[in-house]
């Protein structure tokens, strides 16, 4: 019995409908998750209807081989990664860059796996993967520490130990290394943080031509770290509820910053600066509840006002 069976193809389309079945997606384990799924691939022209199977962790998606086809609905579900492991002020001057295939690798659960095997080596800094056949990765290291032989068994490890709020976790993994490139790359440390770095961006209102609004300015080398990304939207609900800030981004120009577009004419920079340094956010989520969280933000200095 399927957990989630949706359609919104008509019977015309879905009389040459085709069905794709993918199996082995660990991040398949529940109804939100499921829906999570369907919302995506409403927007991909071509797929007419996807049903989760969260006891088998598999899907079936029915789509029209007219336009789309199994090559590109794998592309589409897989999540392509950026992580950086080690924070900014460890990082040599210079990285290597080696890319391995990787066999048996697809959902974000997978992402997660590689990224606590890779963080428990010194001498690795950040990978990021893209869609192929096999996963293609890009393993950044120092080469004086560690060579890509070593590299290929740790990927090939038969198990990894992790540990979330405080308890330990050990999870059996199956990755197999297809092929090691052999021509090694070299970056430098500028070069591979803005190269990592994942922009965030969210508008409260509309920006129009030749407005008056400033742009606040502050570093914030949090933007890179992959435990604090996923509390930026938090923090733009926070700023969404003080008056007078039309914008929040996260921009990497010499450094990380935090970029928020104001109305000078309602507030300032010292009022901006102060409100992110609030002990507390002030949450409040699509069905209007709110909440308040303790701020994990840390601004050690104030900003400034940048030119638009």
């Amino acid at each position: 019995v399927p957990t989630v069976d949706e359609r919104w193809g008509s019977e015309e389309e879905f009389e040459n409908a085709e069905i794709f079945r993918k199996s082995g997606l660990k991040n398949i384990t529940c109804y939100g998750s499921s829906m999570g799924l369907v919302s995506q691939m409403y927007e991909v022209e071509g797929v007419l209807g996807v049903a989760t199977y969260v006891g088998s962790n598999s899907v079936k998606i029915y789509y029209n081989p007219d336009v789309i086809n199994e090559k590109q609905l794998i592309a589409i579900i897989f999540s392509p990664v950026k992580y950086i492991i080690k924070k900014d002020d460890t990082i040599p001057r210079q990285l290597k860059i080696v890319t391995i295939g990787i066999n048996k690798f697809f959902d974000r659960y997978d992402s997660f796996y590689l990224s606590e095997l890779l963080e428990q080596v010194d001498a690795i800094y950040g990978y990021e993967t893209e869609y192929g056949e096999p996963v293609i990765a890009r393993i950044y290291y120092d080469d004086r520490a560690i060579d890509p032989e070593k590299i290929k068994k740790i990927i090939e490890s038969k198990e990894v130990t992790y540990t979330m709020q405080d308890e330990q976790f050990t999870e059996a993994i199956n990755f197999t290394v297809d092929y090691i490139d052999n021509k090694i790359i070299t970056i430098d440390r500028f070069d591979f943080r803005q190269k990592m770095f994942e922009p965030y961006t969210e508008y409260f209102y509309e920006i129009e031509a030749n407005d008056s609004t400033l742009i606040y300015e502050i570093s914030m080398p949090q933007a890179t770290e992959p435990d604090m990304v996923s509390w930026l939207p938090y923090l733009g609900s926070h700023l969404s509820s003080f008056t007078g800030i039309i914008s929040f981004e996260t921009v990497f120009t010499t450094e990380p910053v935090a970029q928020i577009r104001f109305n000078p004419e309602i507030t300032n920079k010292d009022s901006l600066y102060n409100y992110l340094i609030k002990d507390s956010l002030f949450i409040m989520y699509d069905n209007w509840e709110i909440e308040m969280v303790p701020n994990p933000f840390v601004f050690e200095k104030k900003g400034k006002v940048v030119d638009n």
